[in-house]
């Protein structure tokens, strides 16, 4: 199994919302992700061992709600405002 693949089964894991389409940009474009993905995923396993996968796709989770939420807030606003941003 490649790296890249750990990463994609802890989306699976720990963040079931995100994994399919995370799979299907991987896949549509998997010379690039591999590309970039699998050293990435190599270094972090090799520095904070086999956990980070499902550590690494809960924070993806929670950053891709954040974005999100300030989506909405831009909506709302009409403009961009960090400050009513958490």
């Amino acid at each position: 199994m490649e790296h890249a693949e750990l990463f994609l089964a802890g989306l699976d894991r720990k963040a079931k919302p995100l994994a399919v389409s995370a799979r299907a940009t991987f896949k549509a474009n998997k010379e690039l992700c591999s590309w970039l993905l699998n050293p990435l995923a190599r270094w972090a396993e090799a520095a904070y061992g086999g956990k980070v996968f499902d550590d690494a796709a809960c924070g993806y989770a929670r950053y891709c709600c954040g974005v999100a939420q300030g989506q909405r807030v831009y909506e709302r606003a009409g403009r961009y405002t960090p400050e009513s941003m958490p």
